[in-house]
């Protein structure tokens, strides 16, 4: 065969056609230089190998179909209309349907190129979810490569799980030894790379990344060493994005506290940041500012009064009483909590001289207290009070610690662990204490060496031996109350398989209630903040199938979604209220398909109970009248334990005087609330949602293109695919079978083993990295199509406008794509004449109805017909070059500006490492990449045109 310069051939060995740039002989061989027209490669062939383009397959129907679906969907993942409306590709690609709220979250991060928003969503709403939107949505446009997501340490598991299962996203969890080991073996040198560039997207616990000043007995150079491992290092990685859970914690009660430097660290070292936070306010106004400084140093660089039009940029917000379902109806299910008195039987005397003792105790030893001023002596006092509340178990064992602590005053622990706090004034203290729950504050206080009172080593001995008769004599009557109501409530819902979920705030009395339950014949698993992630993990899993009961501290209840259950039981009752609401909040969520019912365990002839029930009465008609659903609406944790701490603490050691303390907390809450209210600038800032955005994703055609393309890509490369149902089993070409699979996301959702196919999945992706290329020489099929009028005939074609960005294609500096594309048809009637809007109809018709092919046309006319509807194609492609161009700079512009930011704040970062021979060491390869970035930057201004046409049909009238 004589092979032509500038000859279309079909190469044998790639299995696509290509053109001949150039042409050979050395040593006997023919040699041919070819540009491979799918894989967009030059490559170098035996002229053997090449046959004429004529002998390759003709165009056929399944080709259309997937070369016109192909483009539709490739269309749809391009980034390339500024001004225009684009579609959010993110909630289509997500293990999740995204409500309207957090659709509009999306939208508007996504809108503009300045990322630095507070996600303050109250709640329950779906955060997370939010995150994980904006995270993928820019990971799918290419601005985000390295992602960092900081969390309280009890949340790290539930956003690793989130990521995984709604995203398709692994993250690594970075913990506290974990950094250390990453450090030996990541590093031998300075000169190493830190260990935290190894992972792209890093999960790590706030507490464990924040700077320390001081640590027990630690040196200056062994803390210097700590800080620059967690806290410098991690800052100075490079990341793009920065998620920080829970963010409100970053503000620290003055600019000086270890977390507030760990916030500013975090807000400088990415240019893109998302604070989440249900409560970033809590009548704190110099925090709120300090949280606002995170997002905008310039914008909250002086102090003033923040107004909602000052924050309203900034801050994306819905609250639950406006939040809706996509048909526009309420989001949450209606709940119900009851107040429970329980009440001592004859058998309980024990139990009750025990509670009226231990009560007397508290009293007389939360007065020496104060008299001595021994602060922690008397949160020890007030703990007993709820120890003795929860449980005869509990109250014994911290009688029992407490009596060995005494008896061997020798050897006590010293205050190391009070150090291990880091608390860094008077304030903080109270404020960490308030913060705590039931079991940490008594881990904590049974560690400190606190004096004994006068005669106390007598009392503790007495009151523990009548502890361990009141245990031994009868179940505690609280047990006996829950057994009852457990069975109560299974023939209420009739349903024996009725999910409880019961909360208590100390370990001993959760293991009492095991024991309690299982001997009785339930089964039972418990959670608590002992547990490692394993075993959280396992035993979420047992109670989400087939175990009916969960005991949970508060601890262990953190960040848990278990909306598959809808009865709480309060075995005991916190002090503060928020921390109620928090445990409700577990099953309260998105998704809960059943009225709410939780129930308040309370002993009723007790100074709690009076103080208890004037609060609940009382808290309920005051938030109603201030159109809030919570208490942490209008205070933070820390402060609304001090306010109702105090109103317990005044009952407990003036009985006679529970009620009015009860009212002097409801008229300082209600003044407390008023003002909040008043100043606070983020009422009246929640957003509406609206159901027809996710109307607007769920109509989107995406979907369906992706259907019709993956039919006809099966059918051309020997696969097959057979509906059964609902669902598709499909047969992929290598012979592996899948069932059930959809393309469509709300049939998923109710199947949750079928298989969604989307953009994410991996052979979706190579489906539409296959190239296409209708060459000079290919046959023109000729085609009717039913729906369209007869007078309707000439060329349709499809084409492909694409702009190659010089230098970047393996690139890490650069966050701009390395190619940019844009798919446009046109519609060339027999008069000559290019109409538009005809040609995209067209389009729109070719995937709804298979076209009927009545023949080709071959030769010297078929290539003089791709000769005209190429300069058709040409005409009509340059708006579209244009628009990439101008998209260009738009990306070139937001480029510079992030990396500005990036390389400024790693500068930063790294000029505040405390090891000089690393500090200068980090500069020099900080220099080395801006000098890299600059170099690419410059070159990527260059920017290379490419059209193909994909397809060109002769469209004629059914008889022609």
């Amino acid at each position: 065969m004589d092979v032509q310069q500038g000859g279309w051939y079909f190469s044998s060995e790639h299995g696509e056609l290509c053109q001949v740039i150039e042409r050979l002989t050395l040593w006997g061989e023919d040699i041919c230089r070819v540009w491979l027209s799918q894989s967009n490669m030059v490559v170098g062939l035996p002229a053997r190998d090449l046959r004429p383009a004529q002998t390759v397959g003709k165009v056929t129907t399944d080709n259309i179909i997937y070369t016109a679906a192909a483009a539709k969907v490739a269309d749809a993942m391009e980034r390339t209309r500024p001004g225009g409306s684009v579609m959010l590709l993110a909630p289509l690609s997500a293990e999740v349907i995204p409500l309207p709220h957090q659709l509009q979250a999306l939208s508007r991060a996504t809108r503009g190129d300045y990322v630095r928003y507070l996600l303050a969503d109250e709640v329950g709403l779906g955060k997370t979810i939010e995150a994980g939107l904006i995270m993928r949505e820019f990971k799918i446009r290419g601005l985000v490569k390295r992602t960092l997501i900081v969390v309280p340490k009890s949340l790290v598991v539930q956003w690793q799980a989130e990521m995984k299962n709604r995203f398709h996203e692994n993250f690594r969890v970075v913990l506290g030894d974990d950094i250390d080991s990453l450090e030996r073996i990541a590093r031998t040198d300075a000169s190493d790379p830190s260990p935290w560039e190894l992972f792209d997207q890093v999960i790590v616990s706030l507490d464990s990344v924040k700077p320390i000043r001081h640590r027990g007995n630690w040196s200056r150079e062994r803390i210097q060493v700590y800080n620059k491992n967690r806290f410098e290092e991690l800052c100075a990685a490079g990341w793009d994005l920065i998620i920080v859970d829970e963010a409100h914690k970053l503000s620290g009660s003055d600019e000086g506290v270890a977390r507030f430097k760990l916030g500013k660290a975090l807000s400088d070292a990415a240019p893109l940041l998302l604070l989440l936070s249900a409560t970033p306010h809590q009548g704190k106004s110099d925090a709120f500012y300090r949280l606002m400084f995170l997002l905008d140093p310039l914008t909250f660089a002086e102090k003033m009064t923040i107004r909602r039009e000052k924050i309203a940029p900034f801050v994306i917000r819905t609250e639950k009483r406006k939040a809706i379902d996509e048909q526009g109806n309420p989001l949450f299910m209606p709940r119900t909590t009851q107040l429970v008195p329980i009440q001592w039987q004859e058998r309980h005397t024990l139990q009750h001289q025990l509670y009226d003792e231990v009560s007397a105790y508290v009293r007389f030893g939360y007065n020496q207290a104060l008299k001595t001023k021994k602060r922690y002596f008397g949160f020890l006092m007030l703990l007993l009070q709820r120890l003795i509340s929860s449980s005869t178990r509990a109250i014994r064992k911290t009688l029992d610690t407490r009596y060995l602590l005494l008896k061997n005053a020798q050897e006590r622990l010293t205050m190391a662990h009070t150090n291990a706090l880091e608390l860094e004034n008077e304030e903080e203290t109270a404020e960490t204490f308030y913060e705590m729950d039931g079991e940490e504050l008594l881990e904590i206080l049974l560690d400190i060496d606190l004096d004994a009172l006068d005669n106390e080593i007598e009392q503790v001995e007495r009151l523990r031996t009548l502890a361990a008769s009141a245990e031994a004599a009868n179940p505690d009557a609280k047990a006996e109350v829950l057994l009852e109501y457990l069975h109560r409530i299974q023939a209420e819902e009739h349903n024996p398989d009725t999910k409880f979920l019961i909360f208590t705030e100390f370990i001993q009395t959760q293991l009492m209630l095991k024991e309690f339950l299982e001997a009785r014949g339930f089964s039972v698993v418990v959670l608590n903040g002992a547990m490692n992630m394993d075993e959280r993990l396992e035993v979420q899993g047992a109670f989400a199938n087939e175990v009916p009961i969960m005991v949970s501290t508060d601890a262990g209840g953190e960040g848990l979604n278990l909306q598959f259950c809808h009865i709480v039981i309060n075995y005991d009752l916190p002090w503060n209220p928020m921390r109620i609401e928090q445990r409700i909040g577990r099953v309260d969520r998105i998704g809960q398909s059943n009225p709410v019912r939780a129930f308040n365990f309370i002993f009723e002839n007790s100074v709690e109970f009076r103080v208890r029930r004037v609060l609940e009465q009382k808290l309920a008609t005051i938030l109603q009248e201030f159109g809030v659903d919570k208490v942490s609406d209008v205070l933070d944790s820390s402060k609304a334990g001090a306010l109702f701490q105090k109103a317990f603490t005044n009952a407990i050691v003036e009985p006679q005087k529970a009620d009015s303390a009860a009212q002097q907390a409801i008229a300082d809450f209600r003044k407390i609330a008023h003002e909040t209210i008043v100043n606070s600038p983020l009422y009246g800032l929640s957003a509406t949602p609206d159901p027809q955005i996710s109307k607007n994703i769920k109509a989107a055609p995406l979907p369906f293109w992706i259907e019709q393309m993956t039919l006809s890509w099966l059918r051309l490369h020997g696969g097959a695919a057979q509906k059964k149902d609902d669902y598709w089993q499909i047969i992929w070409p290598d012979g592996k079978k899948d069932y059930p699979c959809t393309f469509y996301q709300n049939q998923q959702k109710t199947d949750t083993h079928c298989i969604l196919l989307s953009p994410e999945d991996a052979r979706i992706r190579q489906m539409l990295s296959q190239g296409v290329f209708f060459a000079p020489t290919s046959s023109i099929p000729r085609i009717w199509l039913k729906s369209l009028p007869s007078n309707i005939q000439g060329i349709w074609a499809l084409g492909e406008v694409q702009l190659h960005i010089a230098a970047i294609h393996k690139t890490s500096y650069l966050r701009i794509p390395a190619v940019r594309r844009d798919f446009f048809t046109i519609f060339l009637s027999n008069e000559g004449t290019i109409f538009l809007p005809t040609a995209q109809h067209i389009w729109d018709v070719l995937l709804s109805e298979p076209p009927q092919i009545h023949g080709y046309i071959e030769g010297h006319d078929a290539e003089d017909l791709w000769q005209s509807t190429w300069n058709a194609l040409e005409k009509s492609g340059n708006d579209h070059y244009q628009m990439l161009i101008r998209a260009h700079k738009e990306s070139m512009e937001q480029e510079e500006k992030r990396a500005n930011i990036a390389f400024s704040a790693r500068k930063k970062a790294i000029e505040a490492l405390g090891l000089p021979e690393v500090r200068k060491y980090r500069l020099a390869r900080l220099e080395e990449e801006m000098t890299q970035w600059r170099r690419e930057f410059e070159r990527a201004a260059q920017a290379i045109p490419e059209m193909k046409p994909l397809l060109i049909m002769k469209i004629e009238k059914e008889d022609s």
